[in-house]
């Protein structure tokens, strides 16, 4: 016999009681588990059974015997099982506290490939994994205990709140079964589905909290499972996308790409609540509708439909093909593909029950999905719902984002006659794509032109409307003088001005590519790196001043640097080439050796060798390096 037909925990308080049960679900010899809670545990086994279990219960170290589990008259004859105990407490082995395991199946599987995990909360000792069961399930080794605190840092922070409140309920109801399902980050880094069951004793005069956890699919860890077994095992690593959705649209695409494909769904429907005070549903489908259906995508909460009413009351809905048209006659908005022979249709809703919408899958069998694969499916539709509440609450910030990001990010320089131009950035804070640093190149319109490097201090997205201001301020006075050094010290006086504290570096330069003629001017900037056609690199370091926005009336004096034909300008922020770990003569020599060895043809390839320079600086801040070659 190679596969488990059942296995059950008992938890057993100190008068050898059956304290909880786990599954709850579970029958023990054929009684539910409500039957079995306060009785005995040795007199759920036959006389002689029974006797080895309360040796067991009374050994200090428990034990493995085979006995026979008493049934009720319907559940037939006794049945031959292999019985565990274990104790709870490692400090206090002698108290018969203990979890006592009842399974049918080889006896090697009880002793290394036990389903369910058992545990214990103490707030003087932790958390204690106490077998190899708990490690497979928890991801952490079975000798390890954890502090209350490094357990809860491992627990998915929307799941915290669960875990907390079971922890209250049991405490205040001792002896009363309490539940939660909860992620768990294990020491490789993903997560593990759970359920866990728990009770609240006193012992040795201190509360402690005992549990058993099982997988989500309540099937053993080793994978040898049914097909519900199966689906949470291919949903369980996509799932965590859900967990890092940006915005509803990600999730409800989520919902009708990714899941419907794992799950083994013909189609897939979200309808999510939308404008109206939350009184419509805005529908989506997978695959498309035939060219020319009507079915509205817009439909009121109210409606009699079977995705209104589920999203409506927050109670799943499984029904056959038939049943679904006997209440929608002409398809709703779900419009059944020709192999959808049934539906699961599943609320999603906010951690508190708020209704947000609902998910429908369409199946191929008539009877939908495995029952065992429901709980599995139902957690990917719980999780979608917390992704759902959490970006419904950011997104107006998000798209105020966007706007800003679209407004303020550089954007490539424009093509100009007799330049070769290219850039490199890179923020700081990579997910927004913002930061501190800017560049620009703009059009005189006689010939010439402005080219811009700055950094504001700080990086990210508290520097990025600073960049964003300045850089406009630049453009516009560049438009309105000749001289960089004016434009410089018209922005710094500006910025003495501004309702906010704002520092900043820049160079600036006005260019004529006809004769290569170039004034430069610098406000506490890193000098600019020239390549002349021969390869040789030499550093200008211009006379400069101080940073921008630190005292008003500052002059920023101009000078030249000539540029001949077939020469290479090289302008960059510090957090390319300085840093704690790296001088900023040391990093504008790394940058000379790089750029001499320009072949002098084409600079993207040059250009992408730069930006890693920037990891040697020994800190992360915005890194931006503007390429500019005069052609020969």
């Amino acid at each position: 016999m190679d596969r488990v037909v059942q296995a059950v925990s008992l938890l057993v308080d100190r008068q050898g009681r059956v304290a909880a049960v786990c599954p709850q679900e579970a029958t023990v010899g054929g009684l539910p588990a409500a039957r079995v809670l306060g009785q005995p545990a040795s007199r759920l086994f036959e006389p002689a059974s029974g006797e080895k279990v309360a040796g067991l219960l009374a050994a200090p170290d428990g034990g493995l015997v085979p006995a026979l589990l008493a049934t009720s008259a319907e559940g037939g004859p006794a049945q031959s099982v292999w019985v565990r105990a274990r104790p709870v407490l490692t400090s206090a082995p002698e108290l018969p506290v203990v979890e006592l395991l009842i399974g049918t199946g080889p006896r090697e599987w009880l002793l290394e490939r036990t389903p369910l995990g058992l545990w214990c909360a103490d707030p003087t000792e932790g958390v204690n994994q106490r077998d190899d069961s708990a490690a497979l399930l928890y991801g952490v080794p079975g000798a390890r205990q954890l502090t209350i605190a490094e357990f809860l840092a491992r627990v998915h922070p929307d799941d915290v709140p669960d875990l907390l409140s079971l922890q209250l309920d049991a405490t205040e109801q001792p002896g009363r079964t309490v539940q939660a399902h909860f992620r768990f980050q294990g020491d490789d880094g993903g997560w593990r589905w759970l359920l866990t069951w728990a009770c609240s004793f006193t012992v040795m005069g201190r509360p402690l909290l005992v549990g058993v956890s099982a997988a989500l699919d309540g099937g053993p860890v080793d994978g040898r499972s049914d097909e519900g077994a199966r689906i949470a095992r291919r949903v369980r690593r996509p799932a965590e996308e859900l967990l890092l959705a940006p915005s509803q649209e990600r999730v409800a695409d989520l919902l009708l790409e990714r899941f419907p494909a794992l799950i083994g769904a013909t189609q897939a429907t979200v309808g999510l609540l939308d404008g109206d005070r939350g009184r419509r549903l805005r529908i989506e489908r997978r695959p498309e509708p035939p060219a020319g259906h009507g079915a509205p995508w817009v439909v009121p909460l109210d409606a009699a439909l079977p995705l209104a009413v589920v999203a409506r009351t927050g109670r799943p809905s499984f029904l056959t093909r038939d049943e679904y048209l006997a209440l929608a006659p002409d398809g709703g908005t779900l419009v059944a593909e020709p192999r959808t022979r049934s539906w699961s249709i599943l609320p999603l809703t906010e951690p508190g029950g708020t209704p947000l919408g609902a998910w429908a899958l369409g199946h191929e069998g008539p009877d939908g999905l495995a029952p065992t694969a429901v709980a599995a499916v139902r957690e990917v539709a719980r999780l979608a719902g917390q992704a759902l509440a959490r970006t419904g609450r950011t997104q107006p910030y998000l798209d105020l984002a966007d706007a800003f990001q679209a407004g303020a990010a550089p954007l490539p320089p424009d093509a100009v006659d007799g330049l070769t131009v290219t850039v490199r950035h890179l923020p700081a804070q990579h997910d927004l794509g913002l930061g501190g640093d800017w560049y620009d190149l703009i059009d005189l319109r006689d010939g010439t032109v402005m080219v811009c490097v700055g950094d504001v201090q700080g990086h990210g997205a508290h520097a990025a409307p600073l960049m964003a201001r300045l850089r406009t301020l630049v453009r516009a006075y560049s438009l309105g003088s000749p001289d960089p050094g004016t434009v410089l010290g018209l922005v710094n006086d500006f910025l003495d001005r501004f309702p906010v504290s704002a520092t900043a570096t820049c160079t600036l330069l006005r260019l004529d590519p006809r004769t290569g003629s170039t004034l430069v001017a610098r406000a506490a900037h890193p000098p600019l790196l020239v390549v002349g056609p021969d390869g040789a690199v030499r550093t200008e370091n211009v006379t400069g001043g101080l940073p921008l926005g630190v005292l008003p009336g500052q002059g920023y004096p101009t000078e030249p640097v000539d540029l001949p034909p077939g020469a290479l300008l090289a302008l960059c922020t510090d957090g390319l080439v300085e840093g704690p770990a790296l001088p900023l003569e040391q990093g504008l020599a790394a940058l000379g050796a790089v750029l001499s060895a320009w072949p002098g043809d084409s600079l993207e390839p040059l250009a992408d060798r730069l930006l890693p320079l920037a990891g040697a600086t020994g800190h992360q801040d915005d890194a931006t390096v503007l390429l500019l070659a005069r052609q020969s």
